[in-house]
């Protein structure tokens, strides 16, 4: 069976004989638990940090701290347990889980059906979806099986500094950036086809082809308003 925890990177620094034992109980510790939720192969420990250079915009992770939650795996086993601390990767896609924010783990994609994110009383919940045979997690903005949903994907890529000035013009961005893009697909009724739209009414109507009427009425009445994620929620649920 694939290991559901994987340990990051290859080594922890370790100052003194005494900080070396505490590290070996901590990951000990943690192989317990987890061990008796999936199985565990130990593959490296290290020290990390969120902060990045004052000069960069964005950010990898989707905090900028660790925060609570939990997660499911495929065999729809819940992990959940105080004190254990959570992040997500944006650019690998990786699920992070700390108990002490110094040993990292990194979770094994191919075993998770779904993690909740939660800061500050909100919740951010991602998942797999069936039809889509990727590693990639999901988060439903509208989720009903047997109608329309609608979900949205996250991808974020970075940018090196590419700023240029030849004395009179310049272009380009002084600080390097980490540049989010969320994509919204359609899920048709029964589960069994999802299309990626985008913010414009006629990639809309080619993605749901049995719902011109309806489709074109909702945005007769909505003219003013601007296209966002609101409006595409509303009208998912106007479909329904």
């Amino acid at each position: 069976m694939k290991p559901f925890f994987l340990f990051l990177f290859l080594e922890i620094i370790l100052g003194v004989i005494g900080n070396a034992q505490s590290d070996l109980a901590q990951v000990q510790m943690l192989q317990n638990d987890l061990t008796n939720f999936a199985d565990v192969r130990i593959k490296t420990s290290s020290l990390m940090s969120f902060t990045s250079k004052e000069e960069t915009v964005g950010r990898r992770y989707f905090f900028g701290k660790w925060v609570g939650g939990s997660v499911t795996n495929m065999k729809d086993s819940l992990f959940e347990k105080p004190g254990y601390l959570f992040n997500f990767d944006k650019i690998s896609g990786s699920l992070l889980l700390t108990e002490d924010k110094k040993i990292i783990l990194e979770l094994d994609k191919d075993q998770i059906k779904s993690f909740t994110l939660r800061d500050e009383g909100k919740n951010y919940f991602f998942e797999r979806l069936e039809i889509n045979h990727s590693q990639e997690f999901f988060a439903p903005i509208v989720k009903n099986p047997s109608k329309y949903s609608l979900y949205k994907s996250l991808k974020t890529k970075f940018v090196k500094s590419n700023y240029y000035t030849d004395g009179i013009a310049e272009s380009g961005n002084k600080y390097d950036e980490f540049v989010d893009e969320w994509t919204y697909y359609i899920i048709l009724p029964g589960q069994k086809d999802f299309r990626k739209i985008d913010f414009k009414k006629k990639t809309i109507r080619q993605a749901q082809t049995t719902e011109e009427v309806k489709i074109d009425a909702y945005f007769s009445a909505h003219k003013t308003q601007t296209m966002d994620e609101e409006l595409l929620k509303d009208l998912i649920l106007y479909l329904d």
